[in-house]
């Protein structure tokens, strides 16, 4: 591990856990960002070094993502440098601050209030910082966006919902606190898939966490114990519904949502929740690598690019089991 890694990394507790093994890989510089070339001095004394601000890494989501986004630089012997913003929008901001400070580059963020960083975000394209984005971020100049298909996810949820419901019926909603586009485009999508349907949405409650969205549900539930629905568009949301729903004993309500850790596959094998839209966040993780790769590379960037999604229901939750984590429902 090299002494620049050792210095400059931030520890994330969340990943040595799991043992994402967060680190520097073989040292190698080619191309730089603007396409010319380094010499060969420069290649020995500084590798390539592409950053990743995570916005958290309390979920499946983003332990896999950063660890796959890693492997792939490791595989092509680049180095890499991770952050956890840990939810917190003002942290993020201090992190891109301090990948800037450390000259990646190459930057790949999934942000957690994509407005609030639009500062940082642009600074460093001043500074020929190519940023790769793992979600829109309007306002930020983008070089790659990965897309996750967040407006139709969002369009799905609510049919699955509205079908399952028979068009009729009071729900709720469930959002972050953070002014978020692919939530944005999330909401957009199921208001779209429930207009003209007898769908009532009585109350929307933002939390991130597993327990706050739960404690939410709970207040609903007091408020409208003839609540029959619940659109949760992120993981702990889904998360905390479901075991909100499932401490009242309460299988009437149905839960849709996007997302798919392994504790909402097993809630969805349980019949807690109906159905989710999974997104692959190893496979984002490889997608956003390889578009910082192409960059550095000196090759043409891809301006977009589409990352896969699948519906989950209880037909093949122990399937994506094995696809998603590599595991087996219990």
């Amino acid at each position: 591990m090299s002494t620049r890694f050792r210095t400059g990394m931030v520890v994330l507790a969340a990943l040595v856990a799991v043992g994402a093994g967060l680190g520097v890989t073989l040292m190698k510089r080619g191309d730089s960002p603007s396409g010319s070339r380094a010499s060969a001095s420069e290649e020995e004394k500084r590798p390539w070094l592409v950053g990743l601000s995570l916005h958290m890494t309390t979920d499946d989501y983003g332990v896999y993502m950063s660890r796959a986004f890693q492997e792939t630089l490791e595989a092509a012997r680049v180095d890499s440098v991770i952050t956890d913003a840990r939810h917190d929008g003002q942290r993020q901001r201090e992190d891109i601050e301090r990948h800037i400070a450390r000259r990646v580059d190459a930057l790949v963020i999934v942000p957690t209030d994509d407005q609030l960083i639009t500062q940082e975000t642009n600074k460093a394209a001043d500074l020929r910082i190519p940023i790769v984005a793992v979600t829109a971020m309007p306002g930020s100049r983008v070089t790659t966006t990965i897309l996750g298909r967040d407006r139709d996810n969002g369009f799905d949820a609510g049919t699955i919902l509205a079908r399952k419901l028979g068009g009729q019926g009071k729900i709720m909603v469930l959002n972050t606190p953070t002014d978020l586009t692919r939530l944005t485009l999330r909401h957009e999508g199921f208001q779209d898939a429930i207009r003209g349907t007898g769908l009532q949405i009585v109350a929307t409650r933002r939390d991130v966490s597993k327990e706050g969205c739960m404690a939410a549900v709970e207040e609903v539930l007091r408020e409208h114990p003839d609540l029959k629905g619940i659109y949760a568009p992120f993981g702990t949301a889904l998360i905390g519904a479901a075991s909100a729903v499932r401490a009242r004993d309460r299988k009437d309500i149905v839960i849709t949502g996007i997302d798919a850790d392994f504790e909402v596959l097993r809630l969805i094998q349980e019949g807690w929740v109906e159905a989710t839209l999974a997104q692959y966040p190893s496979e984002h993780g490889r997608l956003a690598a390889q578009a910082a790769l192409r960059i550095l590379r000196g090759e043409p960037p891809l301006p977009s690019v589409d990352a896969p999604f699948k519906v989950v229901t209880r037909e093949n939750a122990a399937a994506m089991a094995r696809e998603l984590w590599e595991r087996e429902l219990p």
